[in-house]
């Protein structure tokens, strides 16, 4: 089942998912990303991603063909420094309160909660993310040119507590929205950089027509089957 901007199915699952495709069949997919401002702006790369729930946790499967790169060296760089994939939640619909993951090839996970959006004058306070289970498949090296689109995916296990939200319950409905940061990047040598002056770009599965992805009201919705 294809989601565009339909409300997206995160289906109900007893066992947690491995990363293996077979257990994933079975779950909806959302195939359509788009340039986060521009919605009939279709990027060179491929993404699907599927959502499936219980009550212990949150599964996610993202397999995207964005650049298969992790150049952040220092510990306290942010995540989104790098091309990363990125989760936004907002359990309340209200644009208040919500959460952001983020992960990159690597496997470095951020975790954060917003009060409020930045245009509304809203600050971050950082979450701790070490009891999300995250893994990551490559299917080229890390870090290493390639001439080709490489497939890179990513699992994660996000426990309710981690988002500091109970369980929802079936038909409960979270505003929720996935997106792709990606950085052009050069190698020296065999190791890459951003290139000088580089400004990021975004793909997502709801657009907000703008620059930002901190917009709750241009999310999409997630309904817990």
């Amino acid at each position: 089942m294809e989601h565009g901007y339909s409300p997206f199915e995160c289906l109900y699952t007893e066992n947690p998912l491995s990363s293996e495709l077979d257990p994933w069949i079975r779950f909806p997919k959302i195939t359509r990303f788009v340039s986060l401002i521009e919605s009939t702006q279709v990027p060179p790369y491929h993404t699907i991603a599927s959502l499936a729930w219980n009550e212990r946790a949150l599964f996610a499967k993202i397999r995207t063909t964005s650049p298969c790169i992790a150049a952040v060296t220092r510990p306290d760089e942010p995540v989104f420094h790098d091309t990363a994939i990125e989760l936004f939640f907002d359990p309340m619909n209200n644009g208040r309160d919500y959460t952001e993951l983020q992960i990159n090839a690597e496997g470095r996970v951020a975790l954060l909660r917003m009060d409020k959006p930045y245009f509304l004058g809203g600050s971050f306070t950082w979450l701790d993310p070490r009891p999300i289970r995250a893994s990551i498949e490559l299917r080229h090296p890390l870090n290493t040119p390639s001439s080709q689109p490489v497939q890179w995916s990513v699992l994660l296990q996000i426990p309710w507590d981690t988002l500091a939200v109970p369980p929802p319950k079936q038909n409960d409905i979270w505003r929720t929205n996935i997106a792709i940061v990606e950085w052009e990047y050069e190698f020296v040598g065999q190791v890459p950089r951003k290139r000088p002056n580089a400004e990021p770009t975004y793909i997502a599965w709801h657009p907000t027509g703008m620059n930002d992805l901190h917009r709750p009201d241009q999310w999409g919705s997630m309904i817990f089957r």
